[in-house]
């Protein structure tokens, strides 16, 4: 659905439905509906040893646009519409008092959004978020979410419930 330009309506003129439907109706459906979704894993995911790890995410808690695929590439949102975005990804690690998280947006795994650490001082589970505005002048670019760890070894990424770790894009406007 897209913006529609009002037409101007002089005193004295008719208001055809149609004219109502596909300006006014059609403009007020746009503003309701904006795209939206937040995604998480139903389960944790390993993570290897220093290196950078894309998340796949499995489930999801809403998606107003067909932004995510929970089957095929499910590491990527793809920006629907045109315009500014919010991105933001809350990351939790299982508790280890050994190394540092990192956790990184993606715009088209070609370039870094943002990025955050968290250096473990104690067996604490490392929460910890990352967020980004971007913005976009097609419908087929994608934000993607990439966690690192060095414990030493495998590390699990916790999944298990939105409240766990999740993902979020929210259109904000052209």
């Amino acid at each position: 659905m897209t913006w529609t330009t009002i037409s101007r309506v002089d005193a004295g003129d008719d208001v055809t439905s149609s004219a109502w439907n596909n300006q006014v109706k059609g403009n007020l459906e746009h503003l309701y509906s904006v795209p939206r979704c937040e995604a998480y894993r139903s389960a944790d995911q390993t993570i290897g040893n220093a290196s950078f790890t894309s998340v796949t995410w499995d489930s999801e808690t809403f998606d107003t646009a067909s932004i995510h695929d929970t089957s095929t590439n499910s590491d990527r949102f793809t920006l629907v519409r045109d315009g500014m975005w919010l991105v933001v990804a809350q990351i939790n690690f299982v508790s280890n008092a050994t190394g540092t998280r990192r956790a990184r947006l993606r715009f088209n795994d070609s370039s870094t959004l943002s990025q955050s650490y968290f250096y473990t001082a104690s067996g604490d589970t490392a929460r910890f978020t990352t967020s980004a505005i971007v913005y976009t002048d097609t419908t087929t670019d994608y934000v993607s979410l990439q966690v690192f760890q060095n414990s030493g070894g495998n590390l699990n990424f916790n999944g298990g419930s939105a409240a766990a770790s999740r993902m979020s894009v929210a259109w904000l406007g052209s």
